[in-house]
């Protein structure tokens, strides 16, 4: 049985989250993080033509054979939909 309190053990786990960042985007190295940040807002603006899950899907298996950990589907569609990625 674990000795340390169900409460520190939640806090613990958000102390490792920064607000406003998803989790697997701000572990990349900062230029990667900056490329795909600029990639997210050209989305945005419609000049890539392409579906968020689409492009979800190419930032994972890009990210993927870098060696990066990423988020599923989903966490990654949350990190192209946000408005304030900080």
């Amino acid at each position: 049985m674990p000795t340390e309190s169900i409460a520190d053990a939640v806090l613990e786990i958000v102390a490792d989250r920064q607000p406003g960042t998803s989790g697997w985007a701000a572990k990349l190295p900062p230029d990667d993080r900056t490329q795909l940040e600029e990639l997210r807002e050209r989305w945005r603006r419609w000049e890539l033509p392409m579906s968020k899950r689409a492009f979800a899907r190419a930032v994972i298996a890009v990210c993927h054979d870098r060696g990066y950990a990423v988020s599923g589907i989903q966490g990654v569609e949350h990190w192209i939909g946000r408005r304030n990625p900080r």
